[in-house]
């Protein structure tokens, strides 16, 4: 970060609503969150399926 100013680089893609990364070593893990069952109305009610805790490895100097 830099003032009020901020770099954003992308770890992961394709995960269903990640509400947050956990850092151990140069091993992220995220979970799923499927948020979206929860606010959005043409969601709400449905089964969103199994909640899973992903890891990757990830990149050189983060």
């Amino acid at each position: 970060m830099e003032g009020d100013r901020a770099t954003v680089t992308p770890v992961a893609t394709g995960l269903d609503s990640s509400p947050g990364v956990t850092r151990v070593g140069s091993i992220g893990y995220v979970t799923e969150g499927k948020i979206g069952y929860l606010i959005d109305p043409a969601l709400q009610g449905q089964d969103p399926g199994d909640f899973y805790i992903r890891a990757f490895t990830l990149p050189e100097g983060l």
